[in-house]
C-alpha cells in the first residue's frame, strides 16, 4: 500500500494519489455513551452527503469507536471536518471521551479495517488521553450522580434496600 503523510504532501503529491483516508478512534466510558451518540450519530449521514466522500464506515470494539472515511481529496475531508454536526461533535469530544486519536494519509488503495486500525495505532496523533486519570479514580466520582438518581428512583417506587434483598432472596 502506497502511503504519504499529509504534512509532507504538495500539489504534485496530491495528484499522485487517488484517495485521502481518515481513520479516527475515541474511547467512551459507558456513562457518557448517550452524549457520544447524541453528537456522533448525525456525523455519519453528514459525511456520506459531503461532496468528495467515497465511503464512510464505523465500527466499535469494547469502549472504542472507530471511523474510516475515504475521500477524493484532503480538501473534501477538511470541508466535512469543519462543518455541521461534525464540528459540534469535535467541540464536545474532550468532555465525552477519555481517549481520542486520528490519522490521515493519501494512498491509491482503500485499507480494510485491520490495516486502518493498525496504522492509526502506530502513526496516529493522540489528541487527548485521560485514561490514567479515569483508571485512578475508577469512575467513582462520575458514577455518584447515577447512583443518586438510581436511589431516588427506587425510593420513588417505594423500594428500599430491605425490600430489594427480600425480592432477591425470593428469586433465588
Amino acid at each position: 500500500m502506497a502511503v504519504a503523510l499529509t504534512s509532507a504532501s504538495t500539489a504534485e503529491a496530491s495528484n499522485a494519489f487517488k484517495y485521502y483516508i481518515s481513520v479516527t478512534s475515541m474511547q467512551v466510558p459507558f456513562f457518557n455513551f448517550h452524549k457520544f451518540a447524541w453528537y456522533s450519530f448525525p456525523c455519519v449521514p453528514q459525511a456520506k452527503k459531503t461532496p468528495g466522500n467515497v465511503s464512510t464506515g464505523t465500527t466499535a470494539c469494547r469502549s472504542f469507536y472507530y471511523t474510516l472515511t475515504v475521500w477524493e481529496s484532503r480538501e473534501s475531508m477538511v470541508e466535512f471536518l469543519r462543518s455541521g454536526a461534525h464540528i459540534k461533535a469535535i467541540r464536545q469530544s474532550r468532555k465525552i471521551g477519555i481517549f481520542g486519536q486520528t490519522y490521515g494519509y493519501e494512498t491509491n488503495d482503500i485499507p480494510n479495517w485491520n490495516e486502518a486500525i493498525t496504522l492509526l495505532q502506530e502513526k496516529g496523533r493522540i489528541h487527548y488521553d485521560y485514561r490514567e486519570k479515569y483508571a485512578a479514580n475508577k469512575y467513582w466520582s462520575r458514577l455518584v450522580p447515577y447512583l443518586l438518581l438510581t436511589a431516588a428512583v427506587l425510593a420513588a417506587l417505594g423500594l428500599t434496600t430491605t425490600k430489594l434483598l427480600d425480592i432477591e432472596q425470593r428469586v433465588v
